[in-house]
Parts: structure tokens; C-alpha cells; sequence
């Protein structure tokens, strides 16, 4: 699966391979980023800066060997928030960044001689967060919720904390306005699981809830949401490395897998409230288009957008089916 943030931050790692801003591969800064490298350069005291704009949407910022590296995170947070928002007011084609991610860099030898740089951590701010100029937004449901009239259902599949499906249970009806009911978890079968992938497959999940529950899936009234901790990836679109979520092609069930929103499994710091609020957006879109029989948006900021390529476009999204601003 294509995904632009990632891919952001690893056109980011490849470029850092350079010792300073002169040494990336022969290019000639615009005078604007040069701008902002000067003005990085001085917050983060040091010479080792990269900044570039990947995909038009990403303004990314690489610091390397800098006194903040070894800040407390929440204190590293506040620098890098303060580093973007510096950045982006500097960056006068600001019209089309939709984020700022700014990574601290350490950098080492490997066997004392060959130069060696990863990213200790790395932050992803909303240019909505950055601008103290902006008009304050501020997001409801455009149409008023109903019940839908379903019988919505949540299931594990795996090993998935029961305080982790009791939160999206209580975040669904409090949101919502409906009722959830949890099915008994389902253990992962062989038939899931792809070995030489080491990910679980969407299409077999989705055989393996109905194969279990036949009699429900059968009412037409019934939709169901599996929830796993387990990467997974779809098998008809074998070429994406990984997949969030999957739809039977009757859109009654759906599997949504939490792996990579987790930033501890990407090499982050724990966050356990931006998990919860990503899996909770998936959730949400699944039961819009499911239960609600909404079509899929254009619009990036609502959860039911159809174009969702990265963590970025996840975190940009509201958790409302129309955002008004």
C-alpha cells in the first residue's frame, strides 16, 4: 500500500545520508527553503539541517546531532511544535502543505568508520496546529446522527485487549447515537495468516467471521466489524506492503487492523491517545458506509474519505461523516 507520510520520512532518511544542506545530491535550494534551513539551522544549533517538501503536502525537517535530540519527549515535542510553526510562517506556498513533520536524527559510526544516522523521533503536525493566524475550527456532525437500522456488531480478532473494544464500543455509541453489542473474539486460524508475509489476510478474516457466525450474518440487518493488533494486508492487492481495513464486497463486514497506527510498532514513542483516535476513524468510516449507507468522501478532512494513503491522511481527517469549519 502506497503511503505518503511514511514515504516522506524515508526520502527524509535517504537525503540525511548528506553531511549539510550544500552536499544533497547537487541541488540548489529555493531561496524560501533556504530561508528555512537558516532559520532551523539557529533554533537547533546546528549546522546538519535538511528541509525539503515531498508530495507537495509534506514539509519535512531533518535535525541531526543536536542538543534537543536528548530532550524529554514531552519537552522534544514542544521544540519541534515550535520549530514547525516557525517553518511553515516562513514558507510563503504554504496553500497546499497540509503537514509539517520535523525528525530528530542521531548520528553515529558503524564499525568506526562508515557514517550512521536514524531517526530518534519524529513529529507530524497539522498545519491547522501551526498557524496562529487561522480562524479557530470548529467541527459538529453537519446532519444530526441517527440509530441506523442495524444491528452493529464489534469482534476481536486475536488478541485484542477487551479495554481496547470497550473504548470503541462506548466512543461509537456516544458519538453515534447507536448500539454496539460485542461478539466472543475469534482466534487467529491458519487459514488467516500468511506466512511467508508474516500478515493476516483481509479477505480470509472476513470468511472466517462469517463462517463463524452464519446464522447472524445472514440477517440482513447485521454488520459486523472485526478488530485486530495483527498486520494485514489484502491478497488481491498483494502489491501494498500493508492495509487498514477491508469491506466484504457487500459492505456487511469489515476488518479493520491497528498494527501500524500503533506508533510504538513503527520504532515511536508510545501514544496510546493517537491510536485510540486513529482506530477509532476507521471504525467510525466503517460504520458510515456500512450501517449509515454513505458514499465514500472527497473531502480529506471527513472520516469518511475514500483516498486514505498514509498515517497522514489518517490523522488529517476529522472523525465527523461532513466537517464544517
Amino acid at each position: 500500500m502506497t503511503r505518503r507520510g511514511r514515504l516522506a520520512i524515508s526520502v527524509l532518511i535517504l537525503a540525511l545520508s548528506a553531511a549539510s544542506w550544500q552536499g544533497l545530491a547537487g541541488r540548489r535550494p529555493s531561496p524560501e527553503l533556504k530561508g528555512i534551513y537558516e532559520e532551523v539551522r539557529a533554533s537547533a544549533s546546528t549546522d546538519t539541517v535538511l528541509v525539503d517538501v515531498q508530495h507537495e503536502h509534506y514539509l519535512t525537517i531533518g535535525i541531526v546531532g543536536s542538543s534537543l535530540n536528548d530532550l524529554p519527549v514531552a519537552r522534544k515535542r514542544s521544540a519541534a511544535h515550535d520549530i514547525a510553526g516557525r517553518a511553515y510562517r516562513r514558507y510563503t506556498s504554504a496553500s497546499a502543505l497540509r503537514f509539517v513533520v520535523v525528525a530528530f536524527v542521531d548520528q553515529g559510526r558503524r564499525l568506526l568508520v562508515f557514517p550512521e544516522r536514524h531517526i530518534r523521533d519524529s513529529f507530524q503536525f497539522a498545519v491547522a496546529d501551526l498557524d496562529p493566524q487561522a480562524s479557530p475550527l470548529t467541527e459538529g456532525w453537519e446532519r444530526p446522527p441517527v440509530p441506523p437500522p442495524n444491528d452493529t456488531y464489534v469482534v476481536a480478532v486475536g488478541e485484542v485487549p477487551s479495554a481496547r473494544m470497550s473504548s470503541l464500543v462506548a466512543d461509537a455509541e456516544a458519538a453515534l447515537a447507536m448500539h454496539v453489542s460485542v461478539l466472543p473474539p475469534l482466534s487467529v486460524n491458519p487459514a488467516m495468516l500468511d506466512t511467508k508475509r508474516s500478515q493476516l489476510t483481509a479477505e480470509e478474516v472476513i470468511l472466517a467471521v462469517r463462517s463463524q457466525h452464519p446464522t447472524l450474518i445472514r440477517d440482513p440487518r447485521t454488520r459486523v466489524i472485526a478488530v485486530t493488533a495483527q498486520d494485514m494486508y489484502i491478497k488481491r492487492r498483494e502489491s501494498w506492503r500493508f492495509a487498514l481495513s477491508l469491506r466484504s464486497n457487500e459492505n456487511t463486514i469489515a476488518v479493520v487492523s491497528y498494527a501500524r497506527m500503533d506508533p510504538a510498532n513503527l520504532g515511536n514513542t508510545p501514544d496510546e491517545e493517537l491510536l485510540r483516535s486513529r482506530l477509532r476513524k476507521m471504525i467510525f468510516k466503517n460504520i458510515g458506509i456500512m450501517c449509515y449507507d454513505l458514499p465514500v468522501s472527497q473531502d480529506p478532512k471527513s472520516v469518511l474519505y475514500g483516498n486514505v494513503l498514509s498515517l497522514g491522511d489518517l490523522d488529517y481527517m476529522s472523525e465527523f461523516f461532513e466537517p464544517r469549519r
